[in-house]
């Protein structure tokens, strides 16, 4: 149900900063709070551990087209597949410096597309797959958190110190919940991180 979960979230995070009854920060505080937390956690975390905001985009290929519109929800490319191997992400400062083709393509992001450097062929719907994280939804009264309760230990700290940041009583208070949020991050990315890559994905560059 739309919402649900919100409402479960915002009862913590206000049990978390002693404030049941709304008379420091109204809703609408909290749900900034929550969102902001929960794109600092998308940034904070390897993409092994951010499995709920996974997801895959299949697209064919056109003969000779070489941009193609990213998705709407992208966060983060995680890997490339171009036809029956993996493309190699290039930075701008590569174009005109490297050569790609259909055995080593590569590809660059740029103005809202994936544009490939080597030329695009088709032969009997050829496509690519994109592995990309996904942009989170704010989180609002009618729109559930994108992260599962698994996470919502991060949400809450995060958020917490967020709110307790607003009042210059509270900043030692603060900085105590942004430490215990980054403790939780190095943990979730210990148990996730894989040093070497799985099913033949590429390795996330940001782990650590």
């Amino acid at each position: 149900m739309a919402g649900e979960l919100t409402a479960i979230l915002l009862t913590r995070l206000r049990y978390r900063v002693c404030d049941v009854g709304a008379a420091r920060w109204d809703d609408a505080d909290c749900y900034d709070a929550l969102s902001r937390a929960q794109r600092a956690v998308t940034i904070d975390l390897n993409d092994n551990a951010l499995w709920p905001l996974a997801n895959v985009d299949e697209t064919t290929l056109t003969e000779g087209v070489q941009e193609y519109a990213l998705p709407d929800d992208l966060l983060r490319v995680r890997a490339l597949r171009y036809k029956t191997g993996w493309a190699q992400l290039w930075d701008v400062a590569h174009l005109g410096v490297l050569v790609a083709d259909e055995t080593d393509p590569a590809y660059v992001l740029w103005n809202g597309q994936v544009r490939f450097r080597n030329v695009v062929t088709q032969d009997d719907g050829d496509t690519y797959v994109m592995l990309y994280m996904r942009h989170p939804a704010d989180i609002a009264a009618t729109v559930n958190p994108s992260l599962p309760v698994q996470y919502w230990g991060l949400l809450l700290e995060y958020a917490a110190g967020l709110l307790f940041q607003g009042d210059e009583l509270l900043q030692d208070v603060a900085q105590r919940a942004m430490q215990r949020y980054q403790d939780l991050v190095a943990v979730v990315n210990g148990v996730y991180s894989t040093p070497m890559s799985a099913e033949n994905i590429p390795v996330d560059a940001r782990q650590r």
